[in-house]
């Protein structure tokens, strides 16, 4: 998963239920934390919720608030004014503020049933409401790294990657730089390169690895890209994304093999849910019960049925 350098969390907001009175909640946060554990026929709250944070954009560089998920429908505003929207619970999205302002940011969320919206009202879990993940804001100068993709290939006992970067916004200069590193999984580096921004797609093919490092459910071990965009002659933004070396074959009729080793497969199925927190479950909550499924012996989780939380897959990544 991307990781933004200097992301600042914005867990501090206010909230109503429809016409509910104003109260401080922390984020994430669902409106159905504890009514659809209580209730045995299955009815839990339906409706409009509203969230609202005072924020202020940072002076000279553009800001944007990232949003974990907002469970199912949002609508968000700034000082009033609509500047974005977003169908769909369980993925995320970014909003850029106006310019040099001081304001209120306000999201609506709405979890009514809708015969258009994916998933169906036929699903056999709840469609909880809320900012049910992580909310938070960071800054960047006039260029913003939107997205890092990385294809890490073994092949004759040589790691091979291409880099794909999505750039987005205005460049003054058309000669703004960039810079990547990679890192080993002990900090090492063994990639370091500089070019010209000259496209928002950039590609990027590494110098082959000699027998990299692979990784296993035994060994998970994980490499490194930084990325700096300059412009000006200043860092304009940086972020960093992990991944891993290994080889993947799944013959028909099997058996599974990783890295040319056989592999039984050991799975079991997780939903985000907790009792007490609905689909906004707490990263701790979530580590522990990592945690306790890689002790019970699973090599492999069924996330099920949505794509799940950044910090889940970051999980899976870490501890095999």
């Amino acid at each position: 998963m991307l990781h933004r350098d200097a992301a600042e969390a914005i867990p501090t907001w206010r909230f109503r239920f429809e016409d509910e009175a104003w109260q401080p909640v922390i984020v994430p946060h669902s409106w159905n934390a504890s009514d659809a554990v209580r209730l045995g026929d299955g009815w839990y709250r339906r409706g409009t919720g509203f969230y609202t944070t005072e924020l202020a954009t940072l002076g000279g560089r553009r800001t944007f608030v990232h949003f974990g998920a907002a469970s199912q429908r949002a609508v968000v505003r700034w000082n009033g004014r609509k500047i974005a929207q977003h169908v769909g619970g369980y993925l995320p999205f970014t909003v850029e503020l106006p310019p040099n302002e001081t304001g209120v940011l306000c999201v609506e969320v709405d979890n009514r049933p809708d015969p258009d919206l994916i998933p169906s009202e036929r699903s056999d879990f709840f469609l909880y409401g809320g900012l049910t993940r992580p909310v938070s804001r960071y800054a960047t100068g006039p260029l913003r790294i939107e997205q890092i993709q990385v294809d890490p290939q073994v092949q004759d006992d040589q790691g091979l990657l291409a880099l794909r970067l999505h750039v987005d916004g205005t460049a003054s200069d058309p000669a703004a730089r960039y810079e990547v590193h990679i890192e080993l999984p002990d900090g090492t580096p063994f990639f370091t390169t500089t070019g010209t921004l000259t496209a928002a797609e950039m590609h990027i093919t590494v110098p082959p690895l000699a027998d990299p490092p692979r990784w296993s459910p035994d060994e998970p071990q994980l490499c490194r890209v930084h990325v700096t965009l300059w412009h000006d002659g200043r860092p304009s933004d940086r972020s960093s994304l992990r991944f891993g070396w290994r080889t993947v074959d799944f013959p028909e009729g099997g058996p599974f093999f990783l890295n040319g080793e056989r592999l039984l497969l050991r799975g079991t199925h997780r939903h985000e849910d907790w009792a007490g927190s609905a689909s906004a479950v707490q990263e701790a909550d979530t580590r522990a019960e990592f945690l306790r499924i890689k002790e019970a012996g699973f090599n492999f989780v069924r996330l099920g049925h949505y794509p799940q939380a950044a910090h889940v897959l970051d999980l899976c990544d870490e501890l095999g």
